[in-house]
């Protein structure tokens, strides 16, 4: 049942993307729906069994590549110190938690890896499209997608450490509590940033 409860909040999320959106027009509200949506597909891959975690990443990277759609709509000066700290905490990670594991499960901590780089792009771009904003950019809506995808970072670095022996005190109130606040955080942020350029255009 875990994962049928896991699941649930972003399967409102989803419909209330795709039927509503809060305004967005139809594209923008698909490719937040199939973000949120592949993500639920990945909550319930990764609750069936410990090995779900490998196509779960899948799932939430496909979900991640239609998010990085709504970064297209602005040009995007990177944050060169976010960069580095992020890689350097994806490394951290990668060393400790996936790495040792390579010889054993080379397929699988290289799907951990390429899916790690994805999210870790997101972060860096939702990250230096808000701190290197311009005028008349959304600032509430790029702070939003920015916490999001922060949150949905902590929550899969936890979620890993936890996966591979590493536990944290309350890892699955962080794991959950990051995740469902980063879901709802990026559609919001969307929904700010989509109607705000959709007023520039009208």
């Amino acid at each position: 049942m875990y994962p049928v409860w896991k699941v649930i909040p972003i399967i409102f999320l989803t419909t209330f993307a795709a039927v509503d959106g809060g305004g967005l027009p139809t594209p923008e509200r698909i490719m937040c729906a199939l973000g949120l949506l592949f993500g639920g597909v990945g909550d319930v891959l990764i609750g069936l069994s410990h090995e779900g975690i490998v196509p779960g990443a899948v799932a939430f990277g496909i979900g991640h590549f239609f998010y990085m759609t709504r970064f297209f709509s602005r040009p995007t000066k990177v944050y060169w110190p976010l960069l580095v700290i992020t890689s350097v905490w994806g490394l951290i990670i990668g060393l400790v938690c996936l790495f040792p594991m390579f010889y054993e499960h080379p397929f699988a901590v290289t799907i951990m890896a390429l899916y790690a780089v994805i999210l870790s792009t997101c972060l860096t771009i939702s990250g230096s499209q808000y701190i290197n904003r311009q005028k008349g950019d959304n600032k509430e809506g790029l702070l939003l997608q920015y916490i999001g995808f922060l949150m949905f970072y902590i929550s899969d670095s936890v979620l890993i450490m936890s996966h591979t022996g590493h536990k944290l005190p309350f890892s699955q109130l962080i794991i959950l509590g990051t995740y469902f606040t980063a879901q709802y955080l990026i559609l919001c942020g969307n929904i700010h940033t989509g109607l705000h350029v959709k007023v520039i255009r009208d």
